[in-house]
């Protein structure tokens, strides 16, 4: 996995999964954080960094045999966390890897990809014994 630097890796490309494995390179588009990506000393750390480096260990190994001696490398390409959709709409990017909540709106014009078991997200309110009483969602 690297950073991606070189002008292939920037070029607007667009296809399917079996483009991206031809090409041998799946550009990941992540949002400077703390918590998700950054540089610390010249490695890429965080969770996305983590994740997307698990994911193209995978890959390599589940298609070894397609793949031959030239493995899938994945590229982390650093951007605003308000240009991830459109930069991945612009082809600049082949996933957008950034804690995205998937809404309506967003499906129109990407896709997201939840586990097989999902569930509904629920939520628990959890109050102090000193919390004033909770009545309506607006509380």
């Amino acid at each position: 996995m690297n950073c991606a630097g070189s002008t292939s890796e920037r070029q607007p490309w667009t296809g399917d999964f079996d483009g991206m494995v031809e090409r041998r390179i799946i550009r990941v588009l992540v949002p400077y954080s703390r918590t998700l990506y950054f540089n610390d000393k010249g490695q890429e750390r965080g969770l996305s960094a983590e994740l997307m480096r698990d994911f193209e260990r995978y890959l390599n190994r589940k298609m070894r045999q397609q793949l031959g001696k030239r493995p899938i490398t994945f590229a982390l390409i650093p951007t605003t966390r308000d240009q991830l959709l459109p930069e991945l709409i612009a082809g600049l990017g082949d996933i957008a890897a950034g804690n995205l909540t998937e809404t309506d709106k967003r499906l129109e014009t990407v896709d997201f990809v939840a586990p097989h078991d999902r569930k509904p997200v629920r939520e628990l309110l959890v109050t102090g014994p000193d919390s004033r009483p909770v009545k309506s969602l607006d509380d």
